[in-house]
């Protein structure tokens, strides 16, 4: 027999709407603005721009892995009746960073050598990087407390939805600003009116109403060693880290993605842009299977899906022969992974350890896998400075094998938990 709601559940469904509209007008400015300086297409670009070095871009990769550590302090900096303040402060600071390189940059660039901008360009990135480790499992436990557990597949598919649709409108936005001006400036243009955007978003928060974080019965206020402790000693989570962190190598290989289009296929700056576009597009048509899999049958099934799909974009790119469509279809399978990942990271991480707080399983999740992903990531890069094209088809197998693997791992390994979390 169900157990009678509490008070802070019905507390959570009252205030249900209000907070699904806070957070769905976060994503859909957000949305917007991303296009301009999205992590796997326009930031490589401006690097390559710049540097011509697939290492660095992969890099990139490393650097977010490593900053990654910090997630485990993220629960604790945002725990508590005043978290969602915390939270908004660190979007907020993560983002100012991205509007002063942009401003900088457009209304300065002569003023400095490109590569002093580059070392600029790579500090805010850095900056943004290790704030961003503070700011996103906290969010994701904040949204995930936010929402009644059976409808979150529901809640997924609109985010992902609006997101995907505003992401769109705002890639048509970014084409038309890397026309304006002359490479590299016309980044910083993009950076500036982007990061813009993206600043505006975090004042949605405001709007939320939080009656506090769940209370756990193994881990009441998080901790490092007692959360990873417990989690150590739960077989099903770990084999979904596992799988996970296929998955998530296969991902540490979509900017190769960008490079192969500008050496190959001969892709111009603009076509950043396009790339963008086509992530929107994918992360649309793969949302709209989260309502189907994710409350019906659990974030297994999302997971298999979102790795299979993985995998169909590494043989896409590994087969295109520089077609430029092909090349969109491709990108458009690694970021739509990339972007349902996050989505059963929290989710499925909380299906398997609903005892641990969200931002603590997201964190180690994060931290455990990304090993793997600086492996395979620097590999990927480090093959295709040395080998050129022939390094590409090795990056590219790699993906489609690697997503595979965490696609059968999902189905056969991960066992479904012993009732549906309600």
């Amino acid at each position: 027999m169900p157990a009678e709601p509490n008070t802070r559940d019905l507390t959570i469904r009252r205030n249900f709407r209000r907070n699904l509209v806070a957070m769905l007008a976060f994503d859909t400015v957000w949305s917007f603005g991303a296009p301009c300086m999205y992590v796997s297409a326009v930031l490589p670009a401006y690097v390559l721009r710049i540097y011509d070095s697939k290492m660095l871009v992969q890099a990139m990769v490393l650097l977010l892995s490593l900053t990654a550590l910090l997630q485990v302090f993220s629960g604790k900096l945002c725990h508590g009746p005043h978290r969602r303040r915390v939270n908004a402060f660190l979007w907020i600071l993560m983002t100012t960073g991205w509007c002063v390189l942009g401003f900088g940059g457009w209304l300065a660039w002569g003023a400095l050598p490109p590569n002093v901008w580059l070392g600029l360009f790579l500090g805010t990135f850095l900056f943004s990087s290790l704030v961003g480790a503070l700011a996103f499992p906290a969010y994701w436990e904040l949204t995930l407390d936010l929402t009644p557990p059976g409808r979150r597949g529901l809640v997924a598919t609109l985010r992902l939805l609006v997101g995907g649709l505003s992401g769109i409108g705002g890639s048509a936005v970014g084409i038309w600003l890397m026309k304006q001006a002359a490479p590299p400036v016309n980044f910083h243009v993009c950076f500036a009116l982007g990061g813009t955007m993206m600043l505006a978003s975090c004042f949605s928060m405001a709007f939320m109403r939080d009656p506090g974080p769940v209370p756990r019965a193994n881990v009441g206020r998080p901790s490092i060693r007692a959360s990873a402790r417990h989690l150590a000693g739960n077989r099903r989570f770990l084999a979904f880290v596992a799988c996970y962190a296929m998955g998530l190598a296969a991902l540490s290989l979509t900017p190769l993605v960008v490079g192969f289009g500008k050496d190959v296929a001969g892709l111009l700056a603009d076509s950043a842009a396009k790339f963008t576009m086509a992530a929107f597009v994918g992360q649309i048509v793969l949302g709209s299977l989260m309502p189907l899999l994710g409350d019906r049958f659990g974030f297994r099934w999302v997971a298999a899906v979102q790795t299979g799909v993985v995998a169909v974009g590494g043989a896409t790119a590994l087969f295109s022969g520089g077609n430029a469509w092909m090349l969109w279809i491709a990108f458009a399978c690694f970021t739509a992974g990339s972007t349902v990942g996050g989505y059963v990271l929290a989710n499925l991480g909380t299906e398997m350890a609903p005892d641990v707080a969200p931002a603590m399983t997201i964190a180690i999740g994060t931290i455990t896998a990304g090993a793997t992903a600086v492996f395979v990531g620097l590999g990927g890069g480090w093959v295709v400075d040395h080998y050129g094209r022939a390094g590409y088809t090795v990056a590219f197998s790699a993906a489609a094998l690697l997503a595979c693997g965490a696609m059968l791992g999902y189905l056969l390994g991960v066992r479904k938990p012993a009732a549906p979390i309600r």
